[in-house]
């Protein structure tokens, strides 16, 4: 059933909802046979996923994140969804030892994410690395400033945020309802179902030969 950017499939105990998002294909999976219900939900989930895109993307122009990459270095104004989730990275930074940092995105520069195996030649990551540092970056509640040639990316955490978003508004707009919501393999399940029955959940083996 095709409705306008995302789709809801009848399956035999739930109705999957269907769109695509944040480079991602995204699925609900809603326990329920009531079809105005699923259709709600799902575009619902789209809604919200779609505003999180335009707003943290860094590929979107004339955004926050944009606004930010292009300051030069000047500082930006940021309302608390920003800033909550600027609070989230430098926790994953702090939790890490330093290993996860918004700001390492520039090295997509050195970096071509092809498939290949081909790196590149320590000259490349270098010169870029003076751009890189989440100490750097200075942040209120009110604004952040970010040094000129620096950049933050949100890829990292930005489907985990979007995930959770969607899952909290299901249960607002169907508290009984158990929803799975999986984009591109983050996954979160915001209540138990109602049957009793849990839902089936594939990972694909590491060891698998053909896994690519």
């Amino acid at each position: 059933m095709l409705i306008s950017s995302y789709s809801i499939e009848q399956k035999s105990d739930h109705i999957m909802g269907r769109f695509w998002a944040i480079a991602s294909p995204c699925e609900l999976l809603i326990e329920t046979q009531d079809s105005m219900l699923a259709n709600h939900l799902t575009s619902v989930a789209y809604a919200e996923t779609k505003r999180i895109e335009q707003k943290f993307s860094r590929y979107l122009p004339n955004n926050p994140m944009a606004n930010i990459n292009d300051s030069q270095g000047k500082p930006i104004a940021i309302d608390n969804e920003f800033f909550r989730l600027l609070e989230l990275a430098n926790s994953c930074f702090q939790l890490s030892d330093g290993l996860f940092d918004i700001t390492s995105g520039v090295l997509r520069q050195a970096w071509t994410f092809d498939g290949s195996d081909n790196l590149p030649s320590p000259d490349a990551v270098k010169v870029l690395m003076p751009f890189i540092g989440w100490g750097k970056v200075k942040y209120d509640q009110s604004s952040i400033t970010v040094a000129k040639g620096m950049e933050l990316d949100f890829g990292g955490m930005g489907k985990e945020y979007a995930v959770d978003c969607v899952a909290k508004l299901c249960t607002e707009h169907a508290p009984t309802t158990s929803v799975v919501v999986n984009f591109g393999g983050d996954i979160q399940v915001n209540r138990a179902r109602h049957n009793k029955q849990p839902w089936y959940i594939g990972i694909e083996s590491p060891d698998d030969a053909e896994a690519t």
